[in-house]
């Protein structure tokens, strides 16, 4: 399994996009509800897809940069990805999305 990691956003290469997916209006992965800084794809060429169950993906036609204020940028080379934000139990055992 391919994949890139920048903090609670990892990539993970997929072989196509999934069918029924909107596409989104802008490149962002995750927004930094605490700091808010975001998590984001700089590429021109890059897309963004979500899904009902507001799954994301990214179509990266050439390299292209994962950027956010806090980590440093790492470079995506071209393909077809899935976007998984970590999670986490929290003191209350309700699951949530972690937080920059």
């Amino acid at each position: 399994m391919v994949h890139y990691r920048q903090g609670d956003v990892l990539l993970v290469k997929i072989e196509k996009l999934p069918a029924g997916l909107k596409r989104k209006n802008d490149k962002v992965l995750a927004y930094g509800e605490t700091t808010g800084h975001h998590h984001r794809l700089t590429g021109k060429g890059t897309i963004l897809y979500s899904n009902e169950q507001d799954q994301q993906f990214a179509e990266v036609p050439e390299a292209d940069l994962l950027v956010h204020d806090e980590h440093g940028p790492h470079q995506i080379p071209a393909g077809v990805y899935e976007v998984r934000i970590q999670r986490e139990l929290d003191l209350a055992g309700e699951i949530r999305r972690v937080m920059d």
